[in-house]
């Protein structure tokens, strides 16, 4: 999915307004009164099923102030249950048609749970502080998630960073924001179907840019290995092998490759886009 820019839909509502109107338009019109005659007299709709139909439109024309409130309640838990407030803390700003990116961004894809807290640990470490010759107040970190949430807003979880509508498995998505090298590609989802379409894509288009990914089994790894993944992190393995490094403070995971193995059970965890603290 991708985002339709503002200039071609210039009557667009908010999300918060849809959900209104979509409330107020449920309710029969007098219109309907003209339909069901003429149904009835060309006996297309049997009398006693054209009465129940013409009683169903009084009865919601006579409840429209009602829906008007529905739809006020309703629409302000649409906005709650999609971050429209910006609840959680992070910051938003209003969408900006132009909205870029550094070319050569860190890219997220999926802001679900770990590509949120992978994005937001990267944010807050300043290995992207420096400017490197790209323009002042380009994000170096992006995420694309398709939450509707996300399509009039941009939610800002770090100064250097942002989350952006759309399909994060598009490449073309991706140059749409000025992504054109990107520095390392971070494939967050779950379902490992999807995981797959992206970094079979992804691979295609930036043949050079390093793919992390993730994966539940060592079977899924391997498959997005011959994808194109270059390091897989395997959840079941990533737990009990962290787990006495980080009882015993030493805060990074061997890999398979460091004895010789096929370097996808787990990574290093100071080492994953070759930045300070990502977990």
């Amino acid at each position: 999915a991708t985002r339709v820019p503002r200039w071609m839909e210039p009557n667009r509502l908010d999300a918060n307004d849809a959900v209104k109107l979509a409330f107020l338009l449920s309710g029969g019109g007098e219109f309907a009164f003209v339909v069901l005659a003429l149904a009835e007299k060309l006996d297309v709709l049997p009398k006693d099923l054209g009465g129940l139909l013409t009683a169903i439109v009084l009865i919601t024309m006579a409840v429209t102030p009602l829906l008007g409130q529905v739809a006020s309640v309703a629409s302000e838990a649409f906005a709650a249950s999609n971050g429209e407030e910006g609840g959680d803390g992070t910051i938003r700003q209003s969408l900006d048609e132009e909205s870029q990116v550094a070319e050569d961004a860190v890219v997220v894809c999926g802001y679900g749970e770990v590509g949120r807290e992978v994005l937001i640990n990267l944010g807050n470490s300043n290995h992207f502080d420096a400017d490197d010759g790209i323009p002042t107040g380009l994000p170096r970190l992006v995420a694309f998630d398709t939450k509707p949430s996300l399509i009039d807003d941009i939610p800002l979880p770090a100064s250097n960073a942002a989350v952006m509508y759309g399909d994060g498995e598009n490449p073309e998505v991706l140059r749409s924001h000025g992504v054109s090298d990107p520095r390392a590609i971070f494939v967050s989802y779950e379902d490992h179907e999807r995981a797959m379409a992206a970094t079979s894509r992804l691979r295609t288009t930036f043949a050079e840019a390093p793919i992390y990914t993730r994966a539940q089994s060592r079977r899924e790894a391997r498959e997005l290995k011959i994808a194109g993944a270059t390091e897989v992190v395997v959840e079941r393995d990533e737990l009990p092998r962290s787990s006495p490094y980080l009882l015993l403070g030493d805060g990074r995971v061997r890999t398979n490759g460091d004895n010789g193995g096929d370097g996808i059970a787990s990574i290093p965890i100071r080492n994953l886009l070759n930045v300070t603290e990502i977990i």
